[in-house]
């Protein structure tokens, strides 16, 4: 349901490594013209701007420590609402005004994210804030999808000559297999409560399934939703290794789900 107002929280991992860009992500954050944010950045990074926080992180604890790096973002949060970025992800800011924007139809907005000129927040708006783990549309710098809204392919293997390691993109109106999907760990939202209850593990580093394995505790509670008004994009050429999902395996996921239920 559409809302005026969203408060967001805004938590940057970085390596310290790229102040460049994190200053153009700041950049995004600022555009959206938020009434309420903050940014908190975990890592080793010399940036003083209005609203953010700065946490150093000592990177010789344990390489790759972002499970760490993004329990430390929920602790320091003061917000109801927790964005959780790896520090090359850029939001789309808004080209039209928020009274344009809230003047579309549904249809006419996903063609304006698409255009390119519907900000990230106002997209938001649109969507509401009725959810615990959202995501939204994510490219690369060459505008080819990334994982935004994907299945996890262990909740697959079963389907007929489905590839170990290979992820299916979901089309964005189907939203009924939740149960059989994960966040990427490069981009996701929670609601500070879900976020505490379901921090990082962190025995886990950076490529060794800490998506996944949060993804599998928190869909055994909350629903991922997914909205299709916001968009962000990589400030860096990721390729698409993905296969979409055809209508005979979102049928197949939605049989499953029936046994399951019957049984």
């Amino acid at each position: 349901m559409p809302c005026d107002k969203i408060d967001f929280t805004f938590g940057i991992i970085t390596a310290g490594d790229n102040e460049e860009n994190i200053n153009k992500i700041i950049d995004s954050v600022m555009a959206q013209n938020m009434p309420c944010f903050e940014i908190v950045i975990i890592g080793s990074c010399k940036i003083n701007r209005k609203n953010v926080l700065v946490k150093e992180f000592d990177e010789n604890q344990k390489k790759g420590w972002i499970t760490r790096k993004k329990n430390i973002v929920t602790y320091y949060s003061i917000l109801e609402n927790i964005v959780y970025l790896h520090d090359y992800i850029l939001f789309q800011e808004p080209k039209i005004s928020d009274e344009e924007a809230k003047n579309l139809s549904n249809e006419e907005a996903l063609q304006a994210r698409e255009e390119g000129l519907l900000g990230w927040y106002q997209g938001f708006l649109r969507f509401g804030n009725n959810w615990n783990v959202c995501s939204n549309v994510q490219v690369d710098s060459t505008n080819s999808r990334w994982i935004d809204h994907s299945l996890w392919w262990e909740d697959c293997k079963d389907y007929p000559n489905a590839e170990k390691d290979r992820l299916f993109l979901l089309p964005y109106d189907v939203t009924d297999l939740f149960k059989y999907q994960y966040v990427g760990g490069q981009y996701y939202i929670l609601k500070k409560t879900a976020a505490h209850k379901y921090s990082l593990n962190e025995n886990l580093v950076h490529c060794e399934g800490e998506d996944v394995e949060f993804s599998l505790r928190a869909r055994q509670e909350f629903q991922f939703d997914f909205n299709p008004y916001s968009k962000v994009a990589y400030n860096k050429v990721k390729g698409n290794p993905f296969d979409h999902a055809t209508p005979e395996l979102i049928q197949f996921l939605r049989d499953k789900s029936v046994k399951k239920v019957n049984n």
